[in-house]
């Protein structure tokens, strides 16, 4: 009978090492998911951040080339340069006149 106490107590304690094993097996796994800023969940957020990052650096770059290409044409083309001027900037050749048409709306 002695020996049946002590076999049923060496495999009750094997099973509690199992279960505390498998306890912190799981509480690591926990730790490697979410540790503040060490976790996977972190690693996952800083390669979304990365990749809105390189993908404005990308707009950005051909923003960079629309506007020297626009630089380069108002330092040579004067034709555009009256252009722009006149369109973006309301500014008038000498002895020029605006006359505006538009309606202003009364106040009720």
């Amino acid at each position: 009978m002695a020996m049946r106490k002590s076999a049923e107590s060496e495999l009750r304690d094997k099973k509690m090492m199992w279960i505390l094993g498998a306890a912190v097996a799981f509480l690591f796994l926990l730790w490697i998911l979410f540790a503040p800023g060490k976790g996977f969940v972190h690693h996952l957020h800083l390669q979304r951040e990365i990749a809105a990052l390189a993908e404005e650096n990308v707009r950005l770059e051909a923003r960079n080339v629309e506007l020297s290409a626009d630089i380069q044409r108002l330092q040579s083309d004067n034709a555009y340069l009256e252009k722009v001027a006149r369109e973006k900037h309301g500014l008038l050749k000498k002895d020029e006149m605006v006359f505006d048409f538009e309606t202003t709306k009364k106040k009720k």
